[in-house]
């Protein structure tokens, strides 16, 4: 029997927005943006649902509004970020699964704003 590396990589999907770690939104919307007041945290959980060799799976997200690099997340599934200027933001995420097949379509897309 031949093991035929992997080919493709599932699109990441947010699966949580969490507000000042105490207010959640499961599936969040991703054509509504979230308002939060200047002094809110915000953290965003994601996932990419493939389950083989799932713990080697690697992302990486954008935070448009606060730079437009990506920041590389290893096998890490939530990012947070607790001191963003009031403005508008757009969080993107991407993976790539275990034998390194990068998913480039971003599913994965949620904007909110900070209000001062």
């Amino acid at each position: 029997m031949e093991i035929k590396p992997e080919t493709y990589s599932p699109q990441p999907s947010i699966t949580q927005l969490v507000i000042d770690e105490n207010r959640s939104y499961f599936m969040p919307e991703r054509d509504t943006t979230y308002k939060l007041k200047y002094n809110q945290s915000i953290r965003f959980h994601y996932i990419s649902l493939t389950y083989h060799n799932a713990l080697n799976n690697k992302y990486e997200w954008q935070l448009q509004g606060l730079d437009d690099r990506w920041h590389a997340a290893a096998n890490q599934t939530s990012q947070a970020f607790a001191t963003l200027a009031p403005g508008r933001y757009a969080f993107s995420v991407k993976s790539a699964n275990a034998s390194n097949v990068c998913n480039l379509v971003m599913k994965g897309k949620l904007g909110f704003q900070h209000r001062s």
